[in-house]
């Protein structure tokens, strides 16, 4: 798969969806001198369980950015509470809209449409609102979609499923508690 895109925009909702649901993109496009740029909503404070730092996800959201090289300066990080993205419609869309201006990509990548989570919903809606004369591309997990209608497949290598779960590693607080973070789901 050759794109030749220069800049590439992804947009997480919360701090572990952009490693969950299209790392393997990401790694081949970093392998294609894609340029990335990440805007991530939420650093979902309110559901790191209680025994870590309450900034933990944010720590380990940034050591896994690390694992693909995606420098501090091309990622942004903003202060929604995780559920309540409903409600900061209008904002989210602002936030959107400045970062296009900021960062004019070639490609965003955002949640399905038919992603049943709330934060997901709205970004995604928002995202189609101002990128919609560009192309967008959809990552998904069916455990969390009313529907999955796959249109493009990427094949990984082992060095990308190697790179996903490495990121993945990085989070400590999610690694007991989600399975979708174990090696062998991956």
């Amino acid at each position: 798969m050759q794109l030749n895109l220069k800049k590439v925009l992804l947009f997480s909702p919360h701090t572990d969806d952009i490693e969950l649901w299209c790392w393997g993109l990401i790694s081949k496009l970093k392998k294609q001198d894609a340029e990335i740029f990440v805007c991530v909503f939420s650093d979902c404070k309110e559901s790191v369980p209680e025994w870590f730092p309450k900034d933990a996800l944010r720590k380990e959201f940034f050591k896994s950015m690390s694992v693909l090289w995606i420098p501090k300066e091309n990622i942004t990080f903003l202060d929604y509470k995780v559920r309540l993205f409903p409600q900061h419609r209008y904002e989210i869309l602002c936030d959107i809209k400045r970062l296009w201006k900021q960062i004019n990509p070639d490609l965003v990548l955002c949640h399905n449409t038919y992603d049943l989570h709330q934060d997901h919903q709205t970004v995604t809606n928002e995202v189609i609102r101002v990128f919609k004369k560009i192309s967008i591309f959809w990552y998904e997990l069916p455990w969390n979609n009313i529907k999955v209608n796959n249109q493009i497949i990427v094949k990984f290598d082992k060095e990308d499923i190697e790179l996903k779960i490495k990121a993945l590693n990085c989070y400590e607080t999610q690694k007991k508690i989600r399975k979708y973070f174990k090696e062998d789901f991956i």
